[in-house]
């Protein structure tokens, strides 16, 4: 199933630069691609954990962490706003893969189900799909194509 969103991975000229400019939730930073955040409902607060990864250092976990990757932050809030536009409620914990790449992980049924999507510079999406007691409907993979996100997460 293919999907299109008009914000997906859409602005090539984002590589990286000083994380002081970065502002994703309001648009006017590095990777702002959305002009307001009214328009993107609940996913401000997704853009504030996203910033908030920006200004980590390298070694930010004392194990040799490198620092957050600007892309993948910017293809995250990318998709977290088109999964958005595609009807999906869900709102994604955020976190930083030890190579810098964004992480989104959405839990339901109590915990019973989860998604973990590492996003990567160029737009592809590695995922992970667990739930619990049964192991048939576990999958993994890679992808370009949000609209797959979006239907392991409805």
């Amino acid at each position: 199933m293919s999907h299109t969103c008009s914000n997906w991975a859409n602005d090539s000229s984002i590589t990286s630069g000083p994380t002081q400019d970065l502002t994703i939730a309001t648009g006017s930073g590095a990777l702002g691609s959305v002009s307001d955040a009214r328009q993107i409902g609940g996913l401000a607060k997704t853009g504030r954990a996203l910033e908030s990864l920006a200004s980590l250092p390298p070694n930010w976990d004392s194990y040799g962490a490198a620092p957050a990757n600007l892309r993948s932050l910017a293809t995250a809030f990318d998709l977290a706003v088109c999964l958005h536009t595609l009807g999906s409620d869900r709102q994604p914990l955020v976190s930083l893969t030890p190579d810098g790449m964004a992480a989104l992980t959405w839990e339901w049924n109590d915990g019973r189900c989860s998604l973990d999507v590492e996003v990567r510079p160029d737009g592809s999406l590695a995922y992970a799909l667990v739930v619990d007691n049964q192991d048939d409907a576990d999958r993994e993979g890679v992808t370009g194509d949000p609209g797959t996100i979006a239907e392991l997460i409805r």
